[in-house]
């Protein structure tokens, strides 16, 4: 179903409801109003004395009208939203005064119905601040911290290879091939388990579970959020297409996060090793307690929290390696440059390794724009406000829902002049180096303050392999037609709709940059490791 479609559907239902409910929500706001200080809220479209500002919600590229509305309104944009204040964060001084500076009143989430619905209240990115999701958090911090994941580059620096040999038989498969990459490296971290197809039973579930992740996180777009209560109707109701979205999608999620767990779970009954972090979970369960509930209880925190890096690992990695792909075509002379910088320290005789990061500025600085230029979540996760706070002079009320507004501030020109193209060359100095004035765009594309994404690093590093391997090896060119005519690249670099983004397209093409490259390929599938 198109997401515009979806979305529309939706509204269409909200008129008849909000007309029901428009008595009670209006002296809901009058009561909520007559308690708050006498400090203004941040300016905003004018809203509908009924319905607020639901109908204003962009459907298509959203990221964009909300990036206008910054322009308009400034730094802080308030949407009065059915029982939801909501404020559009759209700079990055606003962003990191808030939930950086002020993380101890903006570190909570807003939990909502479709998460429940979906079979996504399990994953800690979307909990509320509690002891649950510091627990969580807490143990995925500690197998992806930085000084953790250099124990993965083997399994990065194997499958980085295992992807050039696909390239080189299928030079035009890049989507699918990037993706198997990157599931492939998670599902080896994670599970013990080893990936060598698109068609592997627990991609297409991952494929299908973040399709609905990417559907149910708009904001703004099912009313059931403004009305929670009404969650109970049943799916043939006029208008409850929420419901039958959560049907359609929900059971993938859920065979997403178990089946994987309890094949390593399986295998630990049986005495059998699948060397991994869950495995070592279970272990770590089962010698801790000798009561079985207390280890049960364990296993379930080990299955969620690692479920989260299955998830996230999946998808994300996977969009910003294939807009890394798409921008490494359009600007041909960065990608020459990286090549060279890759013969002078790599040279001709082997594949590049993590033993080279510190002596590849190009290729890091290659990581970087690709997380900068499509970000794979325009908007971070929302936060919400525990209690009453000022910022320069406007209100914000306790339960406010806060959306950054990512993509604008990796699109601001006054930090990132010409922003829509793909430049590696803005991070580098003169002399090549990093250069640390400019500022990292991870700051925003992970997320904000206590609730960044702690799985960052083994992220960057994946992506890192990737590009120093496929540029060492391949010329990447656009594809063209019968006729000659090259791809248009521009216009597949516009992103695709959803709390989970990427290019359209990626119509590009691997071409071996010599004899002496094809033989590193072939001769990597006889290293061990």
């Amino acid at each position: 179903m198109g997401l515009v479609l979806l979305l529309s559907e939706n509204l269409r239902v909200v008129i008849p409801l909000a007309i029901a409910l428009g008595f009670i929500l209006y002296k809901h706001r009058q009561s909520k109003s007559s308690g708050l200080r006498s400090l203004p809220l941040p300016p905003g479209p004018k809203p509908h004395w009924l319905f607020g500002n639901v109908f204003d919600m962009p459907l298509e590229r959203p990221w964009e009208g909300f990036r206008d509305w910054t322009d308009t309104y400034g730094d802080l944009v308030f949407l009065d939203l059915p029982m939801q204040p909501t404020i559009m964060v759209g700079s990055a001084k606003a962003a990191f005064d808030l939930m950086e500076k002020r993380s101890h009143l903006y570190s909570d989430r807003q939990e909502t119905v479709m998460d429940r619905l979906m079979y996504w209240d399990w994953d800690f990115g979307f909990l509320s601040y509690t002891a649950k999701w510091r627990k969580h958090r807490k143990q995925f911090h500690q197998h992806f911290a930085p000084t953790v994941v250099s124990k993965y580059h083997p399994i990065q620096v194997q499958n980085a290879r295992s992807y050039v040999r696909r390239m080189l038989e299928n030079p035009t498969g890049t989507v699918d091939e990037i993706r198997l990459t990157f599931a492939a490296i998670i599902m080896k971290v994670t599970y013990g388990m080893t990936i060598t197809s698109m068609h592997d039973q627990f991609i297409e579930w991952a494929q299908k579970a973040l399709e609905g992740l990417s559907y149910a996180k708009v904001p703004g777009a099912y009313w059931i959020e403004f009305v929670p209560w009404l969650s109970w109707i049943p799916s043939w109701v006029p208008g409850a297409s929420f419901k039958k979205l959560a049907e359609q999608y929900r059971s993938y999620t859920e065979r997403m996060v178990h089946y994987p767990f309890e094949t390593v779970r399986e295998a630990a009954d049986n005495g059998i090793e699948m060397p991994s972090v869950v495995y070592s979970l279970i272990k770590e369960a089962r010698e801790t307690y000798t009561d079985r509930k207390e280890q049960e209880a364990m296993e379930i925190d080990a299955r969620d929290t690692m479920g989260v890096a299955y998830a996230a690992g999946f998808d994300t990695t996977t969009a910003a390696g294939q807009g890394f792909i798409l921008g490494i075509t359009i600007n041909q002379e960065f990608q020459r440059r990286a090549q060279a910088e890759l013969d002078s320290v790599v040279g001709p005789n082997r594949l590049p390794d993590f033993g080279d990061y510190e002596s590849l500025p190009c290729c890091r600085a290659i990581v970087l724009e690709a997380m900068r230029w499509l970000p794979v979540t325009p908007f971070a996760i929302p936060h919400k406000s525990t209690q009453d706070d000022e910022y320069n002079g406007y209100l914000i009320p306790k339960g406010t829902t806060l959306i950054p507004n990512s993509w604008g501030m990796l699109h601001n020109p006054e930090e990132y002049p010409d922003p829509e193209s793909f430049k590696p060359e803005r991070f580098l100095t003169k002399d090549g180096k990093l250069n640390p004035e400019i500022r990292d765009p991870t700051t925003f594309s992970f997320g904000y303050g206590r609730r960044i994404c702690p799985g960052r690093f083994l992220s960057n590093d994946s992506l890192f392999i990737v590009v120093a391997t496929t540029l060492h090896c391949f010329n990447v060119v656009a594809e063209c037609d019968k006729d000659g005519n090259p791809a248009d690249l521009l216009a597949a670099s516009q992103m695709m709709s959803g709390f989970l983004s990427g290019p359209t397209a990626v119509p590009c093409v691997y071409k071996p940059r010599s004899e002496a490259a094809i033989k590193l390929i072939h001769d990597s599938a006889n290293e061990s490791w």
